[in-house]
């Protein structure tokens, strides 16, 4: 997960005993980690600020600009 954020995103652990599977929601304390990152970003400008500038940066690897280079160079070599 943190390489397909390419450092402009938050990865927040998940318990190990939390899974798809589980049949209840879960408790405050689990959630605590993603509560306390949604606050910060919330109550925190210049972190909030810096965040959406890290964002941005790292998504422009998937802008068009930037992978039909790459695609139209991969495919002529594969038709090479």
């Amino acid at each position: 997960m943190a390489e397909i954020a390419n450092g402009g995103g938050f990865v927040v652990p998940i318990p190990p005993e939390v899974t798809p599977e589980t049949p209840a929601p879960v408790d405050a304390e689990t959630v605590e980690p993603w509560v306390d990152l949604i606050l910060k970003l919330t109550d925190d400008e210049a972190f909030y600020q810096e965040a959406s500038r890290r964002a941005l940066e790292a998504g422009r690897i998937y802008h068009r600009e930037t992978l039909a280079p790459r695609y139209l160079e991969f495919f002529e070599q594969v038709a090479g």
